[in-house]
């Protein structure tokens, strides 16, 4: 990890404390760290090191978002109960679906009824 850090400049360095300070927003990091563009954040990603640093800010905010839900859900929050539910619990019938009776072929329809 060290290694990756000292394959970056001041300036991604800087940027990278203030991006993990501000919960990954780019544009205020941008700001926090003297940036003048987003765009040179965005160039910035073409290094791989630089690229690394970010998705792992990225996930670590992620993951303090997921135990913030674990707790609400064991508070008993029925909105992070339903969320939990239809998001990680699909695979158990937890979804919502809509039913469409579509009739896409009259003509067998027609020959339903007459025989």
């Amino acid at each position: 990890m060290k290694e990756q850090l000292s394959n970056l400049s001041a300036a991604q360095k800087r940027f990278l404390k203030a991006f993990d300070a501000c919960g990954g927003n780019v544009s205020v990091a941008c700001q926090k760290a003297d940036i003048k563009s987003r765009t040179t954040y965005y160039r910035w990603l073409n290094n791989a090191d630089f690229k690394e640093q970010v998705e792992g800010i990225e996930e670590s905010f992620i993951d303090m978002a997921e135990s913030q839900l674990r707790m609400a859900v064991s508070r008993g929050d029925m909105n992070a109960v339903f969320f939990l539910l239809k998001t990680k619990g699909k695979s158990r019938g937890y979804v919502e679906k809509t039913e469409h009776d579509v009739n896409v072929n009259p003509f067998q329809e027609l020959m339903k009824e007459v025989e």
